[in-house]
This record gives C-alpha cells, sequence and structure tokens, in this order.
C-alpha cells in the first residue's frame, strides 16, 4: 500500500472518531459534520489530493448499502404507501431530472441535451441517510421516514438508468421507443433477477449451519444481484432492493437466533462504516473538484449554481404541495392524504448525498472520438454545490423545521412498542396456563415462571421503556425449565409478529422485541447445550 494511500485511510478514521463526538454535542447529522471535517482535512498539510474512482462507490460500496435498506426495510409499511413511495421515487426523480437538465441547458451555452440530462440524473436523487436519522432521532412518525427510505431504495436506480441512457445519447441517435424499452428492461428485469438471487441465496442460507458462513453469504449477497444485473443492463440498484427485501421478509425462517445475532451486528457496523466513509471522502474530494473549473467561469457557474440549488429544492417543495392531494381527491384515495406539515418536511428532506457524487465522476472524460468532453467539470461543479447546499442547507435546518412546524410522533406511535411487550407478556402468560396440566412440566417451575413474567407485566404497565433482569428472580426451584422458558420465548415472539402483520407496530418496534428475543434464546440454548 502506498504511504499516501495509507495517510488518506489514517485521516477517513481520525475524521470518522471526530464525527462521532462531535455529533453527541451539537444537534446536527453525522452526515454533515463528517463532510464539513472532510472539507477541512483536505487543507491539512500532507494530505493528498483525493480522486475517488466512481466505480468504487458505484460497484463496490453502494451494493452493501442497497442490501442493508432492503433487507432491513419495513415491508409491511412500505406496501402501506407504496403510492407515495412511487410518486417521489419515480415521478419526482424524473421531474427533478428535467428541471434540473432545463436549467442547466439554459444557463450553460452549447452545453448540449444529453449531458444536460445527465446533469439532471445526477442531481435528481436524494440520499434519505442524513434526513432519517434526523427525523428518528427527533421523534418524527414512523410514516414519514418510511416513504424517505422506501423512495430512496428506488430512485438510485431510476436515475442511474436515466444517466445511462443519456450517455448512450452523447455517441448515438435515441429514439423514444429505445428510451421506454430500457426503462422497462431495467426495472422489470432487475427486479425479476433479484428475485432470481434471492431464491439461491436463500436456498444456500437455509442450508448452512455456522454463523461465520452465514455472514460471508450475507457480505456476497448484495455483489452477486448487483455486478451481473449491472452487466447485464439491469438496474443493479432494482436487483439488490427485490433481493434484499425478500430476504429480509423470510429472515426468521432462514436461520436461526443464533445466526441472527452476529449478522445483525455485522451489516450495523459495516453500514455505519461504509455511509461515514462515504461522506467523509465526499468532503476531501470537494477543494479538488473547485481546482478543476477554470476561474474565469466562475460567475457564470455561481449564476447557474444558484439557479440550479432553487430548481432542484423548489421542484420538490412543489411536487409535495401540489401532487398528493391532487391525486388523494381524484382517485379518493386516502393512501396519498397526509397533513400539510408533514408534505413540508418530506419537502425539506430531499438531502443529497456521495451517491450522487460517484455518478456526476461517472461522467466520461473524452468523447467517442476521443477529444476531451466539453463542459465536464463545470457539471462535475455544479453537482458538488448541489450536494453541498442540500446536505448541509437543508440537513443542519431540517431539526430547526421539525419543531417550527411542530412534527412528532402520535401517542399511538410513543406506545406501540410498550403495548406490544404487554401482549407478548400477555401471550406467555396465556402458554403457562395452557401448559397447567401438562405432567411434564415442572409445577414449581411454573409457578416461578408465572411471577416472573407478572412481576414483568407490573412494570410494563408502570410505562417502562425496557425489560429489566426479572428473569435473575428465577431460584433454584427453577432448574430444568430450559425448555418451558424457550416455549414462553417463541409464544412471546409469536404475539408480537402478529401485531406487526395487524399493523399494530412497526417494523423498528419488532426488530428491538425480536433482538430482546433473540438474546433470550440464545442464552437458553446455551444452557440447554450445557
Amino acid at each position: 500500500m502506498q504511504p499516501p494511500l495509507m495517510f488518506v485511510g489514517l485521516v477517513v478514521a481520525v475524521v470518522l472518531l471526530l464525527t462521532r463526538g462531535i455529533a453527541r454535542r451539537v444537534q446536527l447529522p453525522e452526515a454533515v459534520i463528517a463532510v464539513l471535517l472532510g472539507v477541512l482535512a483536505s487543507f491539512v498539510p500532507g494530505v493528498p489530493e483525493v480522486h475517488l474512482p466512481s466505480e468504487v462507490v458505484l460497484l463496490v460500496v453502494l451494493p452493501p448499502l442497497v442490501y442493508f435498506a432492503g433487507f432491513f426495510s419495513d415491508p409491511l409499511s412500505t406496501r402501506r404507501n407504496v403510492v407515495p413511495i412511487l410518486s417521489l421515487a419515480f415521478g419526482l426523480t424524473l421531474a427533478s431530472t428535467v428541471v434540473a437538465a432545463l436549467v442547466v441547458h439554459t444557463a450553460i451555452h452549447g452545453l448540449g441535451w444529453p449531458l444536460a440530462i445527465a446533469l439532471g440524473a445526477v442531481v435528481a436523487p436524494p440520499d434519505p441517510i442524513a434526513a432519517t436519522a434526523v427525523l428518528q432521532k427527533l421523534g418524527a412518525p414512523n410514516r414519514l421516514v418510511t416513504i424517505l427510505e422506501g423512495e430512496g431504495l428506488v430512485n438510485d436506480g431510476i436515475a442511474l438508468t436515466t444517466f445511462g441512457l443519456a450517455l448512450e445519447a452523447l455517441s448515438g441517435h435515441v429514439t423514444g421507443a429505445h428510451i421506454a424499452l430500457r426503462v422497462v428492461e431495467a426495472v422489470l428485469g432487475g427486479a425479476a433477477f433479484g428475485i432470481a438471487v434471492g431464491w439461491v441465496v436463500g436456498f444456500l442460507r437455509d442450508r448452512v449451519q455456522d454463523a461465520s458462513s452465514q455472514v460471508v453469504i450475507s457480505l456476497l449477497a448484495p455483489y452477486l444481484a448487483y455486478l451481473p444485473a449491472d452487466r447485464l443492463h439491469l438496474s443493479g440498484v432494482i436487483a439488490t432492493v427485490v433481493m434484499a427485501g425478500w430476504l429480509g421478509s423470510r429472515r426468521h425462517g432462514l436461520f436461526p437466533a443464533e445466526f441472527r445475532l452476529p449478522i445483525q451486528n455485522f451489516w450495523h457496523v459495516l453500514n455505519f462504516l461504509l455511509q461515514a466513509f462515504l461522506f467523509v471522502l465526499l468532503g476531501l474530494q470537494v477543494p479538488g473538484v473547485v481546482r478543476g473549473v477554470r476561474h474565469e467561469n466562475l460567475p457564470g457557474l455561481a449564476i447557474a449554481s444558484v439557479a440550479l440549488v432553487g430548481a432542484v429544492i423548489g421542484i420538490r417543495l412543489l411536487w409535495l404541495a401540489v401532487f398528493p392531494p391532487l391525486v388523494a381527491r381524484t382517485l379518493r384515495s386516502a393512501l396519498m392524504t397526509m397533513p400539510r406539515r408533514h408534505r413540508l418536511v418530506l419537502g425539506w428532506s430531499g438531502l443529497r448525498g456521495a451517491v450522487s457524487l460517484a455518478i456526476a465522476l461517472a461522467i466520461p472524460t473524452t468523447t467517442a472520438a476521443g477529444l476531451p468532453l466539453p463542459h465536464r467539470n463545470e457539471l462535475v461543479f455544479l453537482a458538488v454545490v448541489v450536494i453541498l447546499a442540500t446536505l448541509i442547507g437543508q440537513g443542519s435546518t431540517l431539526p430547526l423545521v421539525l419543531r417550527w412546524l411542530g412534527v412528532e410522533q402520535s401517542q399511538r406511535e410513543t406506545t406501540a412498542t410498550l403495548r406490544a411487550r404487554q401482549v407478548a407478556v400477555e401471550a406467555a402468560l396465556g402458554r403457562l396456563d395452557e401448559l397447567a396440566e401438562d405432567e411434564n412440566v415442572d409445577e414449581r417451575g411454573r409457578r416461578g415462571l408465572r411471577r416472573v413474567y407478572e412481576a414483568r407485566q407490573n412494570r410494563i404497565l408502570q410505562q417502562l421503556n425496557a425489560v429489566t433482569d426479572a428473569d435473575e428472580e428465577l431460584d433454584e426451584g427453577m432448574a430444568g425449565t430450559t425448555r418451558l422458558r424457550l416455549d414462553m420465548v417463541e409464544a412471546q415472539r409469536d404475539a408480537v409478529h402478529r401485531l406487526y402483520h395487524e399493523g399494530e407496530i412497526t417494523a423498528e418496534s419488532l426488530r428491538d422485541i425480536d433482538h430482546e428475543f433473540d438474546l433470550e434464546e440464545v442464552q437458553l440454548r446455551r444452557a440447554e447445550a450445557h
């Protein structure tokens, strides 16, 4: 490894640690802090200029990020909000592409439509990472988080497909029929390919019996979907999302609790590191992008930047102000109905991220004839301005917007997890009653377990947010009740999953409680093995 590359890696690690420390003390998203610190770090003497190839982001970093988002998504909430999600992921992404293309085509003299559309596709898709982190931290309604995450699952695939078509138009004539065929091929073909890969990966995971191999398979899975689909000119993003969602909705049937825990821990750490890595490198690359623009072009680019930033922010706010109520009235459907305050929050959550920069850097440097591509540096500069303006400007003010509008979770949402815990305990107590006549069950142990679960129930009814260490109350008379306690865990898990499928709790609440059940199950099975 070359010394400059080692030094850059050290700088990235230091910035990550500083980002975590600062984020605990200020009301800014970690993504904003990481980008700002990355820009500052680029001016430290000895730090080499960073030029991250777009292929590294699009083919190495993006697949696991998309997989994580799809695997840990909330399929039921996503289905309930499929209309607003698709309206943003498809309709708004394409509308943003067109509006941005019109602005840059007008602002930059001599810029052709293919390159204008390419830049429009670059700045069109928001990155939900920073925005959803703010919404969750400040207790925004779960529906807003679900819509943003659902939009983020699809819009990158739409933008990349549009970007690829624009680059095709640089080297030849592209007809409307060709565009329609490519879009259908990329989206539907990518979805079909994702289902096929998901079935294969699920088949393998169902037959692997150790946690380490399960982690390796889960790490390979996004690349098995993304890279072949991309080579086949399908949407790698759509393929990975569909595969991940298919596997995620079946993860409880694919592997037991002792496998789920290490896999979940691995992916949460990896996801955090990849996200932070991208935002830090985004900041490190900003000075190099600025230096790539000729000084005589800066005044015109400044005007174009203001117009472009205003356009991408304005079209999102306008879309969410007009489109949802229009569709709700026209179709007489409640699927698009949401308060104006919520639509304003969604409109202000359109933060662009490192994926947009990666797509911008994928703009070729030369034409088909081998000549330098005109205006490339200016287009990359404009993309960086939009990213920074939305990420830093909107990201830093999003908490203020939430407080100003008074957007917060409903009482039902804030107590849903507590109610789910109560239902789980009641299910366990009910199961104990059913086993009262079973002569194979130790009566003393059954009574001891009843005291434990009744103690838990009392604490829940007093609105405590977590199950405490009631298990420490077990006495010697409860020895040999491991199988009975495992039965209680399964009864609780079934009850909570019923609540989820009935729409009473969110996937986040389900994951939190399931994680506790998995921990308890793993401890019990280890005790049983000894």
